[in-house]
């Protein structure tokens, strides 16, 4: 099993902000800290980030304005998950989209060098 310090992170909260405690910038390390990365590398478009227009989710050319594809979403999720540091493989992910709502929620369970995760992605 890796070091757990190998992945620190600043932790995010809920809104996707830095989180700050009165000692200053909270982290997160091991298992916390890729779940983490891996809901942040979710929501970065493709051709967001200018040091890599490759990276990220390519959300206006394949999800984004076109017919539910639920392979098409899976394919595009478990490429960006498993570029994500420390995780190992892709144990499940599945896809539900809600026309009412227009919401779309990815949920992924991951096997990382620190163990295994489960969580979710909403778009």
């Amino acid at each position: 099993m890796a070091d757990p310090n190998a992945a620190l992170t600043f932790k995010l909260d809920a809104s996707g902000d830095l989180d700050f405690t009165a000692t200053g910038m909270s982290t997160l390390s091991g298992l916390d800290a890729v779940v983490q990365n891996i809901k942040t590398a979710c929501a970065l478009f493709k051709g967001e980030w200018f040091w890599d227009l490759d990276a990220g989710v390519p959300y206006f050319e394949d999800i984004l304005g076109q017919t539910y594809d639920q392979q098409t979403i899976i394919t595009a999720f478990r490429r960006q998950i498993l570029k994500v540091p420390y995780v190992l493989k892709v144990l499940d992910i599945e896809s539900a989209f809600d026309a009412a709502t227009r919401t779309l929620t990815v949920t992924f369970e991951v096997s990382t060098e620190f163990g295994d995760a489960q969580d979710e992605v909403t778009i």
